[in-house]
């Protein structure tokens, strides 16, 4: 029996881009394979077969923008028995299809009335705009977004559309407006001047996917908006590695280093409740959370990703480093859910084996402070007049000022110093 396959319900990921289609028509698939990857705001997805059975169609093509409930193959199931399974009758398949391909063939644009309005000339919809070292980049817009540019005073080459294909639609001009007006109360806009790097050499111009479009504003939000202050230290890492060794050699399994700095992150976070809070978007207050999601930083080939440890105050260490693990097991494979994405309250970042020591990790709004971590060190310090060697960890507490100040942050990392040195702290 044929069932066609629906985008599933991701949470708040609305307006998801198709990135890889991982399957081609005549595949046979089994429960768990990958059948397409899609793209939001904060990560990339796979899609997964949820049943045996042989693709028997590929409605959708890389680029395509869909949402929940909107279909994208077809399968040939290798168990018919669960009828009330199927979705849609072959005709449906046949014409959602239909729909969906006259969709990529007619341009879709704004009418004068917001309604949408159709040309089957492409060229009637794009506006020719040449740039320096890409002459023959194009912008799409409609004639109905054309004329709102023109009415705005809009220079079209600098917005940033967010339809199928970049598409101008005047949702994005709207943006595009208010975001003018408050850059010039804020002054928060990104301004670069415009050169021609062709002129000095070869170049590749390398467009960034809504993903990174995405981070890279986020970031530049987070920067503009925080007043941000780094705080330096050093950690004394001894007793944890050894406690490292002896849970290894009980467990029988790898213990990740950074599932100890977790835990002591959240005993430290319930004596200062202001780092594990958020501002109010008016400025009026901040909201002091009872609750202690870990954030943790994983570097993926599609960009840096920060799903959370949901609760992690109340895992013991094993757990937080399966929950690691798990985590960056997901986010390398593209197999995060949104939920694994939201809810943080403290970022961790983790340079791991990379050499190095301190630098300024940016703030995750948002959240108020992020902690940085890298590669543990030798140093020599004295016990009882005595040199002595020590392992030291390197972490540098990145914080906002409007809420917390230095003396408060000082006192967190004494504390964090104080229950990573203390056999105690472990034992629960």
């Amino acid at each position: 029996m044929k069932k066609v396959i629906n985008i599933p319900d991701l949470g708040d990921a609305d307006n998801l881009e198709v990135i890889e289609i991982c399957v081609n028509e005549g595949d046979q698939v089994n429960i768990d394979d990958p059948l397409i990857v899609l793209e939001s705001e904060k990560a990339a997805m796979e899609i997964p077969a949820s049943s045996k059975g042989k693709i028997t169609s590929i409605i959708v093509s890389n680029g395509d923008e869909v949402s929940k409930g909107m279909p994208f193959i077809e399968m040939e199931l290798e168990d018919s028995s669960n009828l009330s399974e199927i979705e849609e009758t072959q005709s449906n398949v046949i014409s959602e299809t239909t729909q969906i391909n006259e969709k990529k063939e007619i341009n879709i644009d704004q009418n004068e009335s917001g309604s949408e309005a159709f040309s089957e000339n492409e060229e009637d919809n794009k506006i020719p705009i040449n740039f320096s070292s890409q002459e023959n980049t194009k912008i799409y817009a409609g004639p109905a977004v054309r004329k709102l540019a023109r009415e705005f005073g809009i220079d079209l080459s600098k917005v940033l559309g967010s339809g199928p294909k970049n598409r101008i639609l005047k949702s994005d001009l709207h943006k595009f407006n208010k975001e003018i007006l408050a850059s010039k109360t804020t002054n928060l806009r990104f301004e670069q001047p415009d050169i021609d790097f062709s002129s000095f050499g070869p170049v590749t111009f390398n467009e960034f996917s809504k993903f990174e479009r995405t981070s890279l504003n986020n970031l530049l939000g987070s920067w503009n908006n925080i007043p941000h202050v780094t705080q330096h230290s050093d950690i004394e890492f001894d007793l944890v590695s050894k406690l490292r060794r002896t849970f290894e050699e009980n467990l029988d399994k790898k213990i990740s280093p950074l599932a100890f700095i977790v835990y002591a992150v959240t005993l430290a976070l319930k004596d200062f409740p202001l780092l594990n809070s958020s501002i109010s978007k008016d400025l009026q207050g901040y909201y002091e959370k009872k609750f202690i999601n870990i954030g943790i930083a994983v570097d993926t080939d599609y960009g840096l990703v920060v799903p959370n440890i949901k609760s992690a105050n109340e895992l013991c260490v094993e757990q937080i480093s399966d929950e690691i693990r798990s985590l960056a097991d997901k986010a390398q494979k593209r197999r995060l859910g949104p939920d694994q994405l939201k809810g943080g309250t403290f970022t961790i970042s983790s340079l791991g084996g990379f050499q190095g020591k301190f630098f300024t990790p940016i703030i995750n709004l948002p959240e108020v402070a992020i902690l940085g971590v890298s590669k543990t060190y030798k140093s020599i310090k004295m016990i009882d007049e005595y040199p002595q060697e020590a392992e030291i960890l390197p972490v540098s507490l990145s914080y906002d000022h409007r809420i917390i100040n230095g003396v408060y942050a000082v006192k967190f990392l004494s504390k964090l110093n104080d229950i990573m040195t203390s056999i105690s702290t472990f034992e629960r």
